[in-house]
């Protein structure tokens, strides 16, 4: 299995200029295992808003 990291930058978007990474694993077979990539959230404990990582397991291909 490997992993893969993309990032892709906008100034269309939002006045200043955002990035966005994600990593990819990917089986020995291509299929994509999981995905995680940060996020902005208040989805924690102390209910502060801050990038947090977000993503997943994949299956079912």
């Amino acid at each position: 299995m490997g992993t893969s990291r993309m990032a892709t930058t906008s100034g269309r978007i939002h006045p200043q200029h955002l990035e966005q990474a994600i990593e990819i694993a990917v089986a020995e077979n291509g299929r994509p295992r999981w995905v995680q990539f940060q996020r902005w959230s208040d989805a924690n404990p102390e209910k502060q808003w801050r990038l947090q990582p977000f993503g997943g397991y994949l299956d079912d291909f």
